[in-house]
């Protein structure tokens, strides 16, 4: 989906649909800090921060991809719905065991950039699960 065309809106309906314990990952402090005010006006409870000197986590967690994969062995486990935004990042190699860390059975990833070829049949295949919706 293009920049502005409601993947955080997505990404919400997915939460309040399953309601499990959400971990979202997200490339910078900035989107970071984005999705924390964004969950935090459609859901009107705690939204958890890890990345940047945060590391608190709640039913709803966002996470950079840096500050995950530093400490994906404890986070791993802990959640049931893993989010990744910008996934185009991934399925290349680089970061990926970030994805195949978690133990999250339920997956979404979220782009505005159609991945490569290689790296979309990873991502279908490997680390997030097949495209649901483009737009």
């Amino acid at each position: 989906m293009p920049t502005g065309a409601g993947k955080t809106v997505v990404a919400a309906a997915a939460v309040a649909s399953l309601k499990i314990p959400t971990l979202c990952l997200v490339p910078t402090k900035i989107l970071m800090e984005q999705w924390q005010k964004n969950f935090q006006e459609f859901f009107k409870t705690p939204i958890g921060l890890y990345g940047d000197g945060n590391h608190k986590i709640e039913m709803i967690t966002i996470a950079t991809f840096s500050s995950a994969f530093l400490h994906m062995k404890k986070l791993g486990n802990l959640f049931k719905l893993l989010i990744v935004d910008e996934v185009h990042h991934f399925g290349n190699g680089t970061r990926d065991e970030l994805l195949l860390m978690s133990a999250a059975p339920w997956r979404l990833g979220l782009t505005a950039t159609v991945p490569e070829k290689e790296c979309l049949q990873n991502l279908q295949n490997k680390l997030v699960g097949p495209v649901c919706y483009s737009l």
